[in-house]
């Protein structure tokens, strides 16, 4: 088994990353100099104690260029992936340009929050898909478990994993042990739960006897590289989140975040509706259902987020008087304004299929001859999927 306890001397905030420093409040690092000589360098930054003890909300870090340049010098290592995916978001979960920055080594896909969905949901619905996106985005895919990193014994099935690609099985118990690769890289989207993980591995086998890094509701809590014992001569590297301009999350704040990101299980709702009837989720998301059949819609979104239907005829007047106000998210007029230049969509329904909406979640349709407009802020992510 790998992870071992090593000591380490480190110069970066041990909740973030940051590079630790005492001169500027306002930059990132800061530690005051009298909790430095206190507490040595194993200290949490003034960020993160804000974060971890107030809840302080700060605005997130959208530079892409910052965070490829960052993550190009994995390539230059024989590493090995972990990349994490929410189970939720399964279409926004793959990096774009992933592969330019990780090279050919070995991805093990982590699809993470499974516990959110009914125990009778079949997964080989969304298998295919996913391995089909990792093919696409030309990942070297050695696996994909599925799973939720708050279950330790999914935990321990990873860490399980990355030990046998590590250590081939000797033929010959006095040749000198051979390893596959050096260091393992956590990547994923923000919030998707890398940090929630190398928690939990610290606990486990780390003997920490509490979170050490930072994690919260709001996004991008981690800025830098955190380097943890893998053994003896590499590192397990938690890795900065990358803020996904096609989900919704990157537009909404407090509680807007708190109300389309689900944190329990998730209770299907189903409709079956009439042509010229529509659904509203919250003030995100429009869907105007015509066509000559009725159709049975079955949504996997958040059970805190309000689902309105209406008749087409009075959709209009619905969101323009209750946006904002029954139709929440958004809640302000400020962040209405943010996803106020919308796009409409149509897809025609013909068979079983899953509509993917980056940041809310995802809609199973099952109709023979419907049609489905939908109206959507024009930077999020919709996908279409049929069952088969």
């Amino acid at each position: 088994m790998l992870l071992e306890r090593v000591v380490i001397i480190v110069s970066r905030c041990i909740g973030c990353g940051a590079i630790i420093q005492s001169n500027n409040p306002e930059q990132l690092g800061y530690v005051a100099e009298a909790i430095l000589i206190e507490r040595g360098k194993d200290v949490y930054c003034k960020r993160c104690y804000e974060i971890r003890n107030h809840n302080f909300q700060y605005e997130v870090d959208n530079n892409l260029h910052n965070y490829y340049e960052k993550m190009k010098i994995i390539k230059k290592e024989k590493a090995l992936i972990l990349l994490l995916i929410d189970i939720m978001d399964i279409m926004g979960g793959f990096i774009p340009n992933l592969d330019q920055c990780i090279g050919t080594n070995k991805v093990i896909l982590v699809v993470n929050k499974i516990d959110l969905l009914p125990k009778d949901f079949k997964l080989t619905r969304l298998d295919k898909i996913i391995r089909n996106l990792a093919l696409k985005d030309g990942l070297n895919l050695d696996s994909i478990l599925y799973g939720s990193v708050k279950n330790k014994e999914f935990v321990h099935k990873i860490i399980s994993k990355v030990t046998k690609i590590k250590y081939p099985n000797k033929s010959n118990p006095f040749t000198k042990r051979k390893v596959r690769f050096n260091n393992c890289y956590i990547v994923g989207h923000a919030s998707v739960g890398k940090s929630t993980l190398m928690n939990q591995i610290g606990k486990m086998y780390l003997e920490y006897k509490t979170d050490v890094i930072t994690t919260n509701s709001q996004f991008q809590t981690t800025l830098d590289f955190i380097q943890w014992p893998l053994d003896k001569d590499s590192f397990l590297i938690d890795t900065p989140g990358i803020i996904n301009p096609h989900n919704f999350c990157a537009y909404l704040k407090g509680e807007s975040l708190h109300i389309v990101m689900p944190k329990k299980y998730i209770k299907p709702r189903t409709f079956q509706l009439q042509p010229n009837q529509t659904i509203f989720l919250g003030g995100l998301v429009r869907l105007d259902f015509k066509g000559n059949e009725k159709i049975n819609v079955s949504f996997y979104v958040s059970n805190e987020l309000y689902i309105h239907r209406t008749k087409t005829i009075h959709a209009d007047e619905i969101f323009r008087s209750q946006v904002t106000k029954l139709l929440v998210p958004p809640f302000t007029d400020e962040e209405k304004e943010k996803i106020d230049n919308v796009k409409n969509l149509d897809f025609e329904i013909t068979k079983p299929c899953n509509l993917f909406l980056s940041g809310i979640g995802f809609v199973h349709l099952v109709s023979l001859d419907a049609k489905v407009t939908i109206k959507i802020f024009k930077m999020i992510d919709v996908e279409i999927r049929n069952d088969d």
